[in-house]
């Protein structure tokens, strides 16, 4: 890391400021609370306005200080160019604008899960390290053309199947995950889970930074359409090119 670059960063970034801002925990723990705890991936303004309403009542009995400007303030606050901790837009199911999480947000939510779950004493150990193997394992396996490596592999799977198969039908014991390894998977699926809703949320962002470029192309009327259009399909073949496009179109293929 560079002092420098972690300068901008702390100064520049809307999820370092996210988390410098006063009386974070509060923002936070209401985002979280109503996108990630409810489940709503995008709320109408309408709808979001009364759950805030309804949070700074409920913390204002107990301390009237904090976030003590009315909620219309904070949503315009919170979804502004500066901060862009939430996303407001139109779309043509709603009569109202709608929000959702920012990447950045999401980002600083990952976050505080990840260390809170450590602080709280529960790391998944054990299940990080099969991943860790396994990954490896698929990378050596699948990131060669090797056929007698592939056939190696393959029928070593055929052998241990075929064991547990003969296991089982001899009437020996099942193997089971300990409620302990349980646990660890659960909360990994979740983190997981939490991190692809990120992810989907960056590279929606992106293919929409390509759009708004096409809009200003065409407001300033300075290119022709087919030059327009060109641009929009470069822009997203580069995208697609990048490992975070190649990731998503692998995922959306499957």
């Amino acid at each position: 890391m560079e002092l420098d670059r972690l300068i901008t960063f702390f100064s520049t970034n809307p999820s370092a400021k996210l988390l410098r801002a006063n009386q974070a925990a509060y923002i936070v723990y209401f985002l979280n609370q109503h996108f990630k705890t409810d489940g709503n991936l995008a709320t109408p303004h309408t709808e979001l306005l009364q759950s805030l309403k309804g949070f700074l009542e409920h913390i204002h009995e107990t301390d009237p200080e904090v976030l003590r400007d009315n909620a219309e303030t904070y949503l315009s606050q919170w979804s502004t160019g500066e901060t862009r901790w939430l996303r407001r837009y139109y779309d043509s199911q709603h009569a109202d604008s709608v929000f959702q999480l920012t990447p950045h947000s999401e980002d600083v939510l990952k976050f505080l899960t990840d260390v809170t779950d450590h602080s709280l004493g529960f790391v998944g150990t054990e299940s990080r390290f099969t991943r860790i193997l396994e990954t490896l394992s698929d990378i050596v396996i699948r990131g060669s053309a090797d056929r007698e490596r592939r056939l190696s592999y393959l029928q070593a799977e055929r052998d241990r199947i075929e064991e547990e198969i003969q296991s089982i039908e001899s009437g020996e014991i099942v193997s089971t995950h300990s409620s302990t390894a349980i646990r660890e998977r659960f909360s990994d699926v979740i983190s997981d889970l939490i991190s692809l809703q990120g992810d989907f949320r960056a590279v929606e962002e992106s293919f929409k930074s390509i759009t708004r470029d096409v809009q200003k192309q065409q407001s300033e009327a300075v290119d022709s359409r087919g030059q327009i259009l060109g641009s929009a399909l470069a822009a997203e073949d580069r995208l697609k090119d990048e490992d975070q496009g190649a990731s998503f179109q692998a995922f959306f293929k499957m």
